[in-house]
């Protein structure tokens, strides 16, 4: 059985966490125009090149407490402001120190961290141990509505060792708890702001260690950030960044071509010759880290029968839609999973697309007819969503599975399923930041967790047991063996509509020096003008 060089996760030294190589991928004071909040503008990189970079993504921000938060997007924002213990490496091949300069495993459930002394959060106060243990326990305190924490069920707690020592203990032996470090729940905040500003002070006013300082933002407004002079990692050479959302396509692509945004995440793949041939900017691709999926309520009909939910994998063609919609620009996969991913199985295949055996299936499930659902769309979160979406539709139609177009924007999508109200199908993705299968099938599958509990009212005994002993060994053969049988559990059993591998494509304005990264990070102190 083959199985990905990078399975499992290994102490290398004090000062990094690397991985096996893993298989080789492609590589508001803004000063606004009055006639459009995304046009006619300040050009971005004008006379004020040497101060500022404008960021057009396709959402628009909703809150900043990252305690709270679970989206990307958000993620990327507010990992200027704020810092973990541990980062990834720009190849995402090693965890490196951040605001944590070494660490070692006292036993199966202790790993001490030795923290970056001298520096300070925003605000002035001190960052140390009790930093570290304030936020990690208001991250695991249910009061805090932290919607990951099942991502985060083994840690324990947080013992201080010394002002700038720490042990994290976890429940039972983690064998991802360096990765668990790296992202979302686990950034560091300062202990008095939080304890003392309001619920919307937090959600609203970001104060972190990070490269950047706060400046302003208001729900659909523009965020605005500040280089933090006295950083411990170097003062940016960007020294202001604003983020717009800006939800339609063309608007946002329309924007990049007038130069009054310098960078787009998510370009359709249509407009990549246009923007191309423009000059301002240019494009660059490669094999992105998230995924995009279908949920699927297994509580109600017609969903709530397994023939049901394998029919539509059968019957939804996507590879062919891959193909004609995104002109090749993503990846089908079977599951959650990413090659690069600790517990990657590749002889688990997606679905190939049988429309007589979805039929058949269908039939055996007792719709000899066919079945109607809803089906909820959401725009702007990865290239082509909608009309990928329309597409599914149509092809689900062939076969006899009417699903009726509904779309609405991601904070609906989000609050109606957090309140267990969606039924029928929605669209999802999901970038694990943690690069290990931990994050991306027990998050969203085991049946503690929000997704498939609340959302979905999902529940398999067998992925159960098989997820949770995963998360508990440090046996790298038995775990890997033990995501083989969740990823055929969830290929059988099909909880959702297996979709693919996003491709990213960015445009970015050609006077600006950027790579991007496969995680979805956009950071501006990477940036800097050509």
């Amino acid at each position: 059985m083959k199985r990905n060089g990078n399975a499992i996760w290994s102490a290398r030294t004090t000062s990094g966490m690397s991985r096996r190589r893993f298989l080789k991928t492609a590589a508001a004071a803004t000063g606004a125009a009055a006639i459009s909040p995304y046009l006619g503008g300040a050009r971005a990189l004008g006379a004020e090149a040497e101060s500022k970079v404008v960021m057009g993504y396709g959402l628009s921000l909703v809150q900043l407490d990252p305690h709270r938060n679970e989206n990307t997007v958000h993620e990327s924002v507010l990992r200027n402001m704020y810092e973990c213990l541990v980062v990834f490496s720009k190849d995402l091949k090693a965890l490196q120190p951040q605001l944590a300069t070494e660490w070692k495993r006292i036993n199966d459930k202790t790993m001490q961290f030795k923290l970056r002394q001298n520096v300070k959060f925003h605000n002035g106060e001190e960052f140390d141990g009790e930093a570290v243990k304030f936020s990690i326990h208001r991250m695991l305190d249910p009061k805090t509505g932290a919607p990951l924490l099942s991502t985060y069920g083994q840690i324990d707690r947080v013992d201080i060792v010394d002002k700038h020592t720490v042990n994290i203990v976890t429940k039972s032996p983690d064998p991802a708890i360096l990765p668990r470090l790296a992202g979302f729940h686990t950034i560091i905040v300062p202990p008095k702001y939080f304890s003392t500003a309001s619920t919307e002070d937090l959600a609203t006013k970001p104060i972190g260690t990070g490269p950047y300082k706060f400046v302003s933002w208001a729900k659909d407004q523009d965020m605005v950030m500040e280089a933090n002079p006295g950083y411990w990692g170097g003062a940016p050479k960007i020294k202001r960044v604003i983020v717009r959302g800006i939800p339609e396509t063309s608007t946002r692509v329309s924007a990049l071509l007038a130069g009054d945004v310098d960078i787009i995440p998510a370009v359709p793949p249509d407009d990549m010759d246009r923007i191309n041939r423009g000059g301002k900017a240019r494009i660059v691709t490669l094999r992105g880290n998230r995924i995009v999926f279908f949920a699927l309520d297994c509580r109600s009909k017609p969903f709530e029968n397994k023939l049901v939910r394998q029919a539509i994998n059968y019957g939804a063609n996507i590879e062919n839609i891959i193909k004609t919609v995104l002109k090749g620009n993503g990846t089908r996969v079977a599951t959650l999973l990413n090659p690069w991913y600790a517990g990657y199985e590749d002889e688990v295949k997606p679905f190939p697309y049988t429309p007589e055996k979805a039929k058949a299936l269908l039939a055996q499930a007792g719709y000899p007819k066919g079945v109607e659902f809803t089906f909820f769309g959401t725009q702007g979160r990865v290239p082509k969503d909608k009309e990928f979406i329309e597409a599914i539709v149509g092809e689900l139609a062939k076969i006899g599975m009417k699903g009726n177009l509904k779309w609405q924007d991601w904070g609906t999508t989000i609050t109606q399923a957090n309140a267990g109200k969606l039924d029928g199908v929605w669209f999802r993705s999901w970038g694990n930041w943690m690069h290990d299968a931990d994050n991306s099938l027990f998050t969203n599958c085991h049946s503690s967790s929000i997704y498939a509990k609340v959302w979905q009212g999902y529940k398999n005994e067998k992925l159960d047991k098989a997820l949770e002993e995963a998360r508990t060994t440090l046996d790298a053969v038995r775990r890997a063996k033990l995501y083989t049988e969740a990823q055929k559990i969830l290929q059988d059993d099909c909880p959702n509509l297996w979709g693919y591998a996003i491709e990213d494509i960015y445009a970015i304005n050609k006077k600006m020096e950027w790579t991007p990264r496969t995680d979805e990070m956009i950071w501006y102190n990477e940036m800097s003008l050509a």
